[in-house]
């Protein structure tokens, strides 16, 4: 997929691939991932477990697994993080991209106290002088809304709820005042309640700091809400990018239809919740043609032999499917591919 780049990005990144040891063999397990992302933008990356998300996040940090093999170009502010020296992705870590990952619990440190931490940061990485590290500490802690940023400070993470301590991870991710956050899966394990606050907060950050964002999810109504622009991810590859109004809209692959027509309806009963047939298939053993035609209605004997084209559907927004000019509700096959 080749994107127009005459204005430069925040982040850019080109022909992401990823290739990891399966059984002996290096596999491609992501591949040819193209996304962009603005200041003060949200992309959304939505799609079924073991479509890649997580490991193409963790990728533009330098944070794959150590075996991977990682191919394109992750250009953030012009510069290739993929190729840079230890000092140059030191810098990238520790001021200008931040992740904020799904289990807190997981995340952070269960023997220091949770102001020490952000504090630690604080100092390593902006040169804060332990006083100043002190008053800036409870700063954050108010800016990501917890209401006793003094008695946090001295707790253990054990000592608070899985709500407050993503509170917690996302001011270490802004101790380092990063221009880019990467939210994994960030508000999952969360309460609905919980799970509100939490999006206010990040879309505050994007407001009044101007923090890009990369919003990792399962949920499509939450990635309505908070995201400017969607991208739908399958078997280790982009197939469809909109805007979140476009992609809700008029989705145009089948696999995007299908993702939307599994939701849950608050305003109407069903009796029974549609589902994707099969599974996703194992990234080291890909259908031939395109990866969804084992469990696409649509699918037609060109699907099943010929890898899907890309097809521009407006400036930034296109799908990987031999059909994708079809309406979006009957994703209709037409003769030939599209070109």
């Amino acid at each position: 997929m080749t994107q127009n780049h005459s204005n430069p990005e925040l982040l850019d990144v080109r022909e992401l691939t990823i290739a990891l040891p399966i059984d002996g063999v290096l596999t491609d397990v992501v591949r040819g991932v193209d996304l962009s992302v603005s200041r003060g933008e949200v992309l959304g990356i939505v799609g079924e477990s073991g479509s890649g998300k997580s490991l193409t996040a963790r990728a533009l940090m330098r944070l794959a697994p150590e075996r991977a093999q990682l191919g394109g170009a992750v250009l953030f502010k012009g510069n290739d993080v993929l190729r840079l020296n230890k000092a140059g992705l030191r810098a990238v870590r520790s001021g200008g991209m931040a992740m904020v990952y799904q289990d807190p619990r997981a995340s952070i440190n269960p023997v220091v106290s949770c102001g020490a931490q952000v504090r630690e940061i604080l100092c390593a990485n902006r040169g804060f002088d332990s006083t100043r590290a002190r008053v800036e500490v409870l700063r954050l802690l108010e800016l990501v809304s917890i209401r006793d940023p003094e008695r946090v400070a001295r707790a253990f993470p054990m000592e608070l709820s899985g709500g407050m301590l993503q509170r917690v991870l996302i001011a270490m991710a802004l101790a380092s005042n990063p221009e880019l956050i990467i939210a994994d899966e960030a508000t999952t394990s969360l309460d609905v309640t919980v799970q509100a606050e939490i999006v206010a907060i990040l879309a505050d950050l994007r407001r009044d700091q101007g923090v890009g964002m990369i919003f990792i999810t399962h949920d499509l109504e939450l990635a309505a809400v908070i995201c400017d622009r969607i991208a739908v991810m399958y078997a280790g590859r982009i197939v469809e990018q909109q805007d979140a109004a476009g992609l809700f809209e008029d989705p145009r692959h089948p696999y995007t239809v299908q993702l939307l027509a599994a939701r849950p309806h608050v305003t109407h009963r069903q009796a029974r919740l549609a589902a994707i047939p099969g599974r996703p298939p194992a990234l080291a053993a890909l259908p031939t043609g395109c990866p969804f035609h084992p469990r696409c209605s649509k699918a037609t004997e060109l699907c099943a032999t010929d890898q899907p084209p890309v097809y521009t559907l407006a400036p930034g927004a296109y799908a990987r499917c031999h059909y994708a000019v079809a309406s979006a509700h009957s994703c209709v096959a037409t003769d030939k591919a599209v070109s």
